[in-house]
């Protein structure tokens, strides 16, 4: 017995009787009683009905299969059917009458608005690739990439159900096919994936309507996003940090990729994790962070006065006429201070040299990266907890709510009031003793 799954039960799939020769609905016709009953089954097939476009019409068609998969690729083909065989009716003009007002051109055909075209202009636009300057949103590697597998990864959905993207409109994209595309993210990624790549495409779609004046509904708007149980926030303890940077060398960093040999060990890591604890510095911060980046708030007050680069890329698309609007401080507490003259800070102060010693032949990019996979590894040489690089910065944030209260905030750039007055920011390292304060005891190298 055939059936249509409640949540399709509007996509203009119905079930039709070949023997009462009418619609199936829940009791039968025949018999009066519950479908259950029917002894006509057998008689049963999937029917499409789809609107003829600018009209009330209706096409229909009987399909000769028991599967509603293949049922739901044979609507979309019928659909792309009946609109190519759609033929507006003609305009007629009256005739033309001595100082009346010429009749209108008629309206050049509407652009078409293919799937894989906006996808590719959308790729370009957030690059800042081939896109006028005030609709550039440029945004980092890492969403750009992100974004691309997302969108690549809805085509791929789309593409098993047998749709042929190269004439995919976005205008006939719907509920059908954002419950194929949340099918497929469901059953071959991890649920913790599901969210962002129904927001990923909820953006995009948005930038069509509003940046490409696609004339359409966003079908991601009535998705509900769903939950994972919350995460519990997790700091490092001092014995498991200290014991991180002691399980850092060569011997231990050795590790099997499939059957590719692989280390991780590189000398300066212990440096930067030190650096990412004490300063709660994201790895694309902590990886530039230089002696020129310490500032002076008022005698004997030091902070790092950097770029909040994750609100001004947000914010502004990395305009860097307006990168002095987005500017974050990171105090200077007594560990902090150890750290820089473990690292120089008399030889180097005033100079644009590295807090951390990372090789003039590697890529910030690609440090950054290796950052975050080798603590990884190395971590689980350290403790049985899991805990990940960004614990590094939650473990930080605490330390300093504890000294600090609410004025936190000025210190880890949530908040756009943290761009105050030199003083008051002085007066918040003074009255929270940030300048004797230490995240952790001995957490030397």
């Amino acid at each position: 017995m055939i059936k249509i799954p409640a949540k399709y039960s509007r996509c203009g799939i119905r079930i039709h009787c070949l023997k009462c020769r009418t619609e199936v609905k829940n009791k039968c016709l025949e018999k009066g009683k519950s479908m259950a009953t029917c002894q006509n089954t057998d008689k049963h097939k999937f029917k499409l009905l789809v609107h003829v476009p600018n009209s009330t019409a209706r096409k229909t068609k009987l399909l000769d299969t028991d599967d509603f998969n293949t049922a739901l690729t044979e609507l979309n083909k019928f659909r792309e059917e009946v609109k190519v065989g759609f033929i507006p009716t003609p305009i007629e003009f009256k005739e033309i009458q001595p100082k009346q007002i010429q009749p209108k051109l008629l309206e050049k055909p509407k652009t078409e608005f293919l799937l894989i075209n906006l996808a590719s202009e959308y790729l370009d636009t957030i690059s800042g690739i081939n896109t006028p300057t005030h609709l550039i949103r440029k945004r980092s590697a890492d969403h750009i990439n992100e974004t691309r597998r997302v969108i690549e990864r809805f085509c791929t959905a789309l593409k098993t159900a047998n749709y042929t993207l190269e004439t995919l409109q976005l205008q006939t994209i719907g509920q059908i096919e954002v419950g194929l595309f949340c099918d497929y993210i469901l059953n071959t990624l991890k649920l913790s994936s599901y969210n962002k790549h129904c927001v990923i495409m909820k953006t995009f779609y948005n930038w069509c309507i509003d940046v490409k004046d696609c004339e359409c509904k966003n079908p991601f708007e009535k998705l509900q996003l769903r939950f994972n149980a919350k995460k519990d926030k997790t700091a490092i303890t001092q014995e498991e940090f200290k014991k991180l940077l002691e399980v850092i060398t060569f011997e231990n960093g050795t590790a099997w990729i499939g059957s590719k040999k692989v280390n991780f060990y590189y000398d300066w890591l212990p440096i930067a994790y030190r650096l990412a604890l004490e300063t709660g510095l994201r790895a694309e911060e902590v990886i530039t962070l230089n002696f020129n980046n310490l500032f002076e708030l008022k005698k004997d007050v030091l902070v790092f006065k950097i770029i909040n680069l994750k609100v001004w890329r947000i914010q502004t698309g990395e305009d860097k006429n307006q990168m002095e609007k987005y500017v974050k401080y990171v105090p200077i507490t007594a560990s902090l201070m150890q750290l820089l003259i473990d690292v120089g800070f008399d030889k180097h102060k005033g100079t644009d040299r590295l807090i951390i010693p990372i090789p003039a032949n590697l890529k910030l990019n690609y440090a950054r990266a290796i950052i975050s996979r080798s603590f990884t590894h190395f971590i689980k040489q350290a403790t049985t907890r899991k805990i990940e690089y960004k614990d590094l910065r939650k473990t930080y944030i605490t330390h300093l709510t504890m000294a600090l209260g609410d004025k936190t905030k000025l210190f880890t750039g949530h908040s756009n009031d943290a761009v105050i007055q030199n003083n008051y920011l002085a007066d918040a390292v003074l009255v929270g003793g940030l300048s004797n304060l230490n995240i952790f005891e001995n957490s030397k190298i």
